[in-house]
């Protein structure tokens, strides 16, 4: 979600993957991020993450039409529809309106999974653990987080006040759809830290994105805490600005862990990776260079009481 303008042809595959995959014997987890949250919330809209094309193609067919039309037989030669669908990004009816259309059939389907799983000795979650969440349960994360998303979809729908301050995990930034932690702080520094939350949950390793590590698509580079965190958010999106996107995958196969494709060394934006200290060149990359909704937009989230994304 919010990062181009596919977000519903990429659930709609994932969709389609999950009844395919359990038809043939196999499984898709599908987990919930903080951008599916923020689109179930209508939040996506304040800091203009919704592209026109994504806006569009979750509002209902006939209101679609019928603005089209209304456009095109006022504009000469057709008009420019993607100037349509930017201006009505900001109207606030609309904004509701999306919100709703996506809530009734994507947002309910997103609400009914996990934010974290955990498969044989590995955890895999959206974004990352802080200490006290690692006490919870796993099944109860995922339990109060569909309950409350569930209950403000319910708001929005009857157009009653929903307050975000009295959940649990919708919009905490401890939570494991927001806690950036385990991959942007100094890995010496956090490493008992990280030893007690796998303690806490039972495992031997943890799968992690949300974080762009925006270096070399590389094992090295995709790893801390001795092959015990994988990072795979490698900005496979050419939407965010990086250039061409990168296809890449982090395979676990009878216990042994590897990067698809094989080993890329190749920086990205002409940086220098030195192979002797992969994790020095990370911190550069996750202090001055994630991804502009963490430089835009953080400042602002803080002062209103909200997670840094």
């Amino acid at each position: 979600m919010d990062r181009g303008p596919r977000a519903k042809d990429i659930l709609d595959l994932i969709r389609r993957l999950e009844k395919e995959a359990s038809a043939a014997g196999g499984m898709v987890h599908f987990l919930v991020g903080n951008h599916e949250e923020m689109n179930i919330l209508g939040l996506s809209f304040r800091y203009g993450y919704v592209t026109p094309e994504q806006f569009r193609s979750f509002l209902p067919a006939d209101y679609v039409a019928a603005k089209e039309a209304k456009f095109k037989a006022k504009a000469e030669n057709g008009g420019d529809l993607t100037k349509l669908w930017g201006n009505l990004r900001n109207d606030s009816d609309a904004q509701i309106l999306y919100t709703r259309t996506f809530n009734a059939d994507y947002g309910a389907w997103i609400a009914e999974h996990n934010a974290v799983i955990k498969i044989n000795d590995t955890v895999f979650l959206h974004a990352g653990f802080s200490e006290s969440f690692s006490t919870w349960k796993l099944e109860t994360i995922n339990s109060v987080l569909t309950g409350e998303l569930k209950r403000i979809m319910k708001d929005i729908e009857y157009g009653r006040p929903s307050s975000l301050r009295s959940t649990r995990v919708v919009y905490q930034p401890q939570g494991p759809l927001w806690h950036r932690d385990l991959v942007s702080k100094d890995e010496a520094l956090m490493k008992d830290e990280f030893n007690r939350i796998l303690a806490n949950l039972g495992a031997k390793s943890m799968v992690v994105a949300h974080t762009p590590t925006q270096s070399a698509v590389s094992f090295a580079y995709m790893n801390r805490f001795g092959e015990r965190l994988f990072m795979i958010d490698t900005s496979i999106s050419s939407f965010m600005g990086m250039g061409e996107g990168r296809p890449s995958a982090l395979i676990i196969e009878n216990g042994k862990f590897r990067v698809w494709p094989p080993e890329d060394r190749t920086p990205r934006s002409g940086r220098t990776v030195k192979d002797d200290n992969p994790s020095a060149e990370r911190k550069v990359n996750h202090e001055k260079d994630r991804s502009g909704d963490d430089v835009f937009v953080g400042h602002r989230l803080l002062w209103e009481g909200y997670p840094p994304f």
